[in-house]
């Protein structure tokens, strides 16, 4: 399976690329009062919610720049943003051995010595 390799703070995540639609810079966010959603942005003609991630990952706040990627995603038809630190790579995992589980880290994969832990976008769905 495909994923996208991206990094928040220290740690590198994973996301399955059939979720990926694109990956754009910071754009202009319009103000929600829920506080795990960083702001509404227009996306090719469609209002979408922009989550940072620190709210679902116990992980201090981004700090948000106008270079600052967004991982678009489409899921189930729902699309979101999702605020990252940096945007590695592609790779391909083997992950028809590893289990998943319900919580927000997904599984967890050792590839090349490095821990990469793939977020639960399911999870998070329901909480937003």
């Amino acid at each position: 399976m495909n994923f996208l390799i991206c990094r928040i703070h220290h740690e590198f995540y994973v996301i399955p690329l059939d979720y990926v639609s694109e990956v754009i810079q910071m754009v202009a966010l319009h103000d929600v009062p829920d506080k795990k959603v960083l702001g509404m942005a227009t996306v090719r003609d469609k209002v979408i919610p922009i989550i940072e991630p620190h709210h679902y990952l116990d992980t201090p706040p981004l700090s948000v720049a106008m270079e600052t990627p967004i991982v678009v995603l489409t899921i189930d038809e729902r699309m979101m943003g999702f605020v990252v630190d940096d945007v590695d790579r592609v790779i391909t995992i083997d992950s028809s051995d590893t289990p998943k589980s319900d919580n927000i880290i997904q599984r967890v994969f050792n590839i090349d010595a490095n821990v990469l832990f793939e977020i639960n976008f399911d999870h998070i769905l329901g909480l937003v």
